[in-house]
């Protein structure tokens, strides 16, 4: 949303007006937005061709149900260091 000043200063800055939608990949700065353009920018920017690189899931983990928490047992706490050189 440019919704203030800064926002829209930021917008004008980087697309020369403050008009929208703007797509800005890399360098390249699409305000007339198309698969094709989309597409072109990205071939610019370096991103691999869709196909090449493999997929992620980039989504969080899904929420822990809060029963199955519970009944999970505590976590054990982590060894204390041994030796000459460890705190006292």
């Amino acid at each position: 949303m440019v919704d203030d000043q800064p926002k829209q200063e930021e917008l004008k800055r980087v697309s020369g007006a403050i008009n929208v939608p703007v797509l800005v990949v890399g360098r390249q700065v699409q305000t007339v937005i198309s698969v094709e353009g989309y597409n072109r920018a990205l071939d610019l920017a370096g991103y691999p061709p869709e196909g090449v690189a493999r997929p992620r899931n980039q989504a969080a983990p899904p929420p822990e149900d809060p029963q199955t928490a519970a009944a999970k047992p505590p976590a054990e706490p982590p060894p204390q260091p041994r030796g000459p050189y460890a705190p006292r």
